[in-house]
């Protein structure tokens, strides 16, 4: 049955109206309410206050996360096929979830994210990389609603994803259906692809004492069910009961029988009190780890509603009996009293049996903990691992750009280091954070355990990158890595040479007899603008290019030449023309500059036949000489003559 709401988009007023629940019958006083079967007074209290008409007048609340203080009478069913109020989708329909589960960035109700489509009877929810895992708390759109789950004959909390399910074929898409009151302490039954392959998970996680801690090991926790891609529909059951602490997890394809699993999650004491509360929390999560694959569930419906779980309809059939048609006689033993000490002529027909039983005896007794004891039996919980620094080579006024990024981790569950198949560069990356550009690089873990990440080239100067760490990346106990992302920026190199010009211009009277004289000499002055010591070889001073002949070296260092930080050293370059026209050539400096391990001076020089008159060079040839675009229109520009 559905409850009906109504917002008012100011903030204003708000009414909800739910319709009570089949057997009860109300006079005009909701106080006077008569219900016409029996149940205990704090029951019925319970669902007077859960089906009263409630107006609530709002000074200045908004609505966010929707209101926690809905509490759903059962049965309470969601089937999609028009709005029900509560939180709305990116159209402004009400979905009929009253509660979106608070993350910690404040962004955990996002609509637009959220598609009601009742013609097809639907609702589209598209994934996000949000997840509850470890206290992460950045799951978006986990829309819940609120029931009591004290009651005596237990509940069931149900949900059917619409196929064909082909989109879970990517690592780390998952969705399903959760139990509990948030993301510190929750149950959740989901189908998810793992590597590959898709499995049902069962599983909680709990946060006790600081640490988190859950019932089921990871390699219990997946159920591995094929390939999805063709399958109309899979139905999801979780069955719980205050009594006991227990909660068993059942699914369904293709409308076919109910498959329990073979596991439990039993709770007791502190924790049982979390989550068996007369408001307590069912909702549907759905998720994803890829930031570049788009993932959308379509859920078909949803459902809360007392006792056992009952047979679901082929997809397209219709909904499944209402719960209160289905004889007392139909709950599974396991719920009654123990197997062991009924009368076999006192067992359930199998004719009567529902689909979805299995024998007594596949319920290890030994997973079943003493209620007195907090937090139940488990296996040793698995710390969480985390990066406690990073360590560059420092450059002259920040990160050095050939330098390697050592990270330092944090591994706390003992014997155990990083599972090397998690280790990839989309796990742990560098990129500039301007544009998230990528840094091809390698990784690698040294003599200390610790991650190292070299770039394969040296980084841009002055450039601020990121360095990131996500929870994908694990230790070999299956520990997930806290994310982490630290910014750097880098100087200049350590050992970094400037030239006083990049390109020079000459010119030259050629040489016609006698004593080879070169033109006017030039002064370049190299400096060491790094940190460390720059040295230049006695041969790393070379002419080269296409008239290299036609210039030279008229001074330089006798030998090799280091420079410490802010020295420099002075040479001299001149023209020696042997012909008329322009010429070119390159001087090239070679360094232990790790950047510039070449530094290329062009050299333009003009070569002339004398002075005066005849001799001197054109006009062209001098615009020429300094490379600038004018043409004169002389048709020779080796001749003073227009």
């Amino acid at each position: 049955m559905r409850g009906h709401k109504a917002f008012c988009c100011c903030g204003r007023v708000i009414a909800w109206v739910r319709k009570a629940e089949p057997g009860l019958l109300f006079t005009k006083d909701w106080e006077e309410s008569v219900p016409t079967k029996s149940a205990d007074i704090a029951r019925k209290r319970r669902l007077n206050r859960a089906t009263n008409s409630v107006v609530e007048i709002l000074e200045d609340r908004r609505l966010f996360a929707g209101d926690a203080s809905i509490i759903q009478a059962l049965p309470y069913r969601l089937d999609f096929t028009d709005a029900a109020g509560g939180m709305t989708d990116k159209d402004g329909q009400g979905t009929g979830f009253t509660h979106v589960q608070p993350n910690a960035g404040g962004n955990e109700y996002q609509p637009a994210l959220v598609d009601l489509d009742t013609a097809t009877g639907v609702l589209r929810i598209t994934a996000t990389t949000g997840t509850n895992f470890h206290g992460a708390n950045t799951l978006v759109n986990g829309l819940d609603t609120k029931f009591d789950a004290t009651t005596a004959d237990g509940f069931t909390i149900g949900g059917r994803l619409h196929g064909p399910l082909s989109n879970f074929n990517t690592h780390g898409n998952e969705a399903g259906i959760t139990f509990g009151p948030g993301a510190d302490h929750y149950i959740k039954l989901t189908a998810v692809n793992v590597n590959g392959k898709t499995y049902i998970q069962f599983t909680d996680e709990r946060k006790v004492g600081g640490s988190y801690v859950s019932t089921v090991s990871t390699s219990k926790a997946y159920t591995f069910i094929g390939d999805l891609s063709a399958v109309a529909s899979l139905d999801l059951v979780l069955h719980g009961n205050a009594a006991t602490g227990k909660v068993s997890a059942y699914y369904s394809i293709n409308g076919g029988p109910l498959t329990k699993l073979s596991y439990d999650i039993t709770l007791s004491g502190t924790q049982k009190a979390i989550f068996f509360t007369d408001a307590a929390t069912a909702g549907v999560t759905v998720s994803k780890k890829s930031e570049s694959t788009a993932f959308t569930v379509a859920i078909d419906s949803f459902e809360t509603y007392t006792g056992t779980p009952k047979a679901v309809p082929a997809p397209g059939t219709g909904n499944p009996p209402p719960v209160t048609e289905v004889p007392p006689t139909e709950e599974t033993p396991v719920e009654e009293q123990p197997p062991v000490e009924e009368p076999p002529v006192e067992e359930i027909p199998p004719v009567e049996e529902p689909p979805i039983e299995q024998p007594p005896v596949e319920e290890p007794p030994t997973e079943e903990p003493p209620p007195t004891e907090e937090p139940p039996p488990v296996e040793t919980p698995v710390a969480r691992p985390s990066v406690s620094g990073v360590t560059t080579t420092p450059g002259m006024s920040g990160v050095s750009p050939t330098s390697a990024f050592t990270v330092t981790l944090s591994l706390p569950n003992a014997g155990h280091t990083i599972d090397l198949t998690t280790l990839n560069s989309s796990n742990v990356s560098l990129f500039r954070t301007s544009d998230h550009s990528p840094v091809a690089a390698t990784l690698s873990i040294d003599s200390q355990g610790r991650l190292v990440l070299t770039p394969t080239s040296p980084l841009a100067e002055n450039t601020t990158y990121t360095l990131a760490v996500t929870d994908a990346l694990k230790d070999t106990a299956g520990g997930a890595f806290a994310p982490f992302s630290v910014d750097l920026t880098t100087g200049f190199a350590n050992v970094r040479l400037l030239v006083s010009k990049s390109k020079y211009y000459f010119n030259d009277v050629r040489l016609t007899s006698g004593t080879n004289v070169h033109g006017p000499a030039q002064s370049l002055t190299i400096t060491n603008n790094g940190v460390d010591a720059l040295t230049i070889n006695a041969n790393g001073f070379t002419l080269t290019g296409t008239n290299a002949n036609q210039f030279v070296i008229v001074s330089k260092p006798s030998g090799a030449t280091t420079l410490a930080t802010g020295q420099s050293v002075t040479i001299t370059i001149a023209m020696n023309a042997t012909s008329v026209g322009l010429k070119t050539a390159t001087l090239a400096i070679t360094s232990n500059d790790p950047l510039q391990p070449v530094v290329n001076v062009l050299l333009r020089g003009l070569g002339t036949a004398g002075t005066g008159g005849n001799n001197e060079p054109s006009l062209q040839a001098i615009l020429d000489l300094y490379e600038i675009p004018v043409n004169t229109g002389d048709s020779n520009a080796a001749s003073t003559l227009l």
